[in-house]
C-alpha cells in the first residue's frame, strides 16, 4: 500500500517499461537485423545468469536452488 501512494509515477513508468520489454508484437514488427540482435542479447543475458548459477552450484560453497514453480528459481544461497 505504501508503494502505491509513495511514487505512483515511478510505478507507472516501471509498468510501461515491462510492457514494452515483454511485448512480442513489438519484436515482430522490428527489422530482421534488430530482431536478431534482440534475441542475441536475450540469450547472452540468460546464459550469463545460468552460468553464474551453475558455477555457484559446482563450487560447493554456494547452493543454487532450482525449483521451477516458485520464485526461488536459480536463487543462490550461502550454506555454511
Amino acid at each position: 500500500m505504501n508503494d502505491v501512494f509513495f511514487a505512483p509515477r515511478n510505478m507507472a513508468g516501471q509498468i510501461q517499461t515491462w510492457n514494452n520489454v515483454l511485448n512480442p508484437i513489438k519484436y515482430a514488427n522490428y527489422d530482421p537485423v534488430l530482431r536478431k540482435q534482440a534475441l542475441r542479447s536475450l540469450f547472452a543475458i540468460s546464459g550469463v545468469g545460468l552460468g553464474v548459477g551453475e558455477l555457484s552450484r559446482m563450487g560447493g560453497v554456494l547452493k543454487s536452488v532450482m525449483i521451477l514453480l516458485t520464485l526461488t528459481l536459480r536463487k543462490i544461497r550461502v550454506w555454511r
